[in-house]
């Protein structure tokens, strides 16, 4: 169970470190368009 969770813990962390690195980009390119 623990092996388990870990997992998890780790999967959902990627998962969120490309969230937010996608949400960076969609600011950026929101920005660059911007005046």
């Amino acid at each position: 169970m623990r092996k388990r969770a870990t997992r998890d813990e780790t999967e959902l962390e990627g998962e969120g470190a490309q969230l937010s690195s996608s949400l960076v980009r969609g600011l950026g390119i929101l920005r660059a368009f911007r005046p």
